[in-house]
């Protein structure tokens, strides 16, 4: 519903070379996410607003009140999670930003400066690491279609709750939701354990990424597993 909204941006010609229309490519699939997983938590809160006082008097109700609570967990993490991971690569690097300009006020003769192919490069980094962070890359193509489906699933719950109909409806999303998201963690463990062994090179030389390229995904799991909820 929301893929008639785009980024558009015309840089000035001091910048169209960091700022290209690839760049913009990228921020268009970071804020397309947002706002996907924005609009399923809207909708995830109108559903706990809307039922609050539906009880617990039978079955299909007291399986309504549980799949709720999972459904707001999931997608509460998970936006948590995307806004957090982009908040510490962006103030990385802004902090690089930052000592670039700090060098170029102090600049002596003799001193080497980083020029625009090098911002250019910083740029670029740090997209592809917010891209990796928010599950965008080519290699978690998988993993996205996943949380789709599970995106997807909550919005049918949605659905579901409105409509006067037994327990065997809710119960049957609830099984595949369960599923989905058995399946989401693992695959998710298996792109944590690819990320940690590649060892690659972090040009953003920032101590404030900590761990941020190797357990990102690791720290998405412990959030979403609930003690080991949907494991069992």
């Amino acid at each position: 519903a929301l893929d008639f909204l785009k980024v558009h941006y015309r840089p000035p010609n001091s910048l169209d070379a960091i700022i290209t229309d690839i760049v913009l490519e990228k921020y268009d699939r970071v804020s397309q996410l947002l706002m996907r997983v924005a609009m399923v938590g809207w909708v995830v809160k109108e559903m706990l607003r809307e039922h609050r006082d539906s009880g617990l008097a039978n079955p299909r109700s007291r399986l309504t009140q549980r799949y709720k609570m999972e459904v707001h967990h999931f997608v509460t993490t998970v936006f948590a999670y995307f806004g957090d991971s982009i908040e510490v690569l962006w103030t990385a690097f802004e902090t690089r930003l930052d000592e670039i300009e700090a060098s170029i006020n102090s600049y002596e003769v003799g001193q080497h400066i980083e020029g625009v192919h090098r911002l250019k490069e910083l740029h670029e980094e740090v997209l592809d690491r917010i891209l990796a962070s928010c599950l965008l890359r080519k290699r978690q193509e998988l993993v996205m279609n996943l949380l789709g489906e599970i995106l997807g699933l909550v919005l049918q719950f949605s659905c579901a709750v409105r409509r006067t109909k037994g327990v065997e409806e809710v119960m049957e999303l609830y099984e595949t939701w369960k599923t989905k998201i058995r399946v989401f963690i693992t695959v998710c463990r298996g792109l944590q354990d690819q990320a940690s062994g590649r060892g690659e090179e972090d040009v953003l030389k920032s101590e404030s990424l900590g761990d941020e390229k190797g357990n990102a995904i690791g720290r998405l799991v412990l959030r979403l597993e609930m003690n080991g909820w949907y494991m069992r």
